[in-house]
């Protein structure tokens, strides 16, 4: 609708056979606008949908990685206590034997030693 108006408006001024310069700067304008501001606007649509998958990617992303190293860290942390707990036992165990084979060869008190302390936890 508003084609046809534009389109009646410049045949009645050719008909007319004067130029009403105003008007025709101003068509000139929106002429010359509407393309940039189509193509400024598919950029800036363009940008923002970047903007917003790239964000996204970037949290994505970081929430994977963050639980990807939560359940490292918990799994290196459960198979390090398990080692430990396992180490415990064998070296409590081997204290033991090594300490009664002491203290029957040797005279009492001579193969004791002061208790280590235990290594503080991280």
């Amino acid at each position: 609708m508003a084609i046809e108006d534009i389109r009646r408006a410049i045949a009645l001024q050719h008909s007319r056979h004067r130029i009403d310069f105003p008007h025709a700067a101003e068509r000139g304008f929106q002429l010359l606008w509407q393309p940039v501001s189509l193509v400024a606007g598919r950029l800036l649509r363009l940008r923002v949908r970047l903007f917003f998958c790239s964000g996204f990617l970037i949290c994505k992303h970081a929430i994977s990685r963050a639980i990807a190293l939560t359940a490292d860290a918990m799994f290196y942390r459960y198979c390090d206590s398990f080692a430990r707990m396992k180490f415990r036992t064998i070296r409590t165990t081997t204290r033991v034997d090594r300490r009664a084979d002491v203290d029957t060869a040797l005279p009492a008190g001579a193969g004791k030693r002061p208790a280590k302390r235990q290594p503080s936890s991280r």
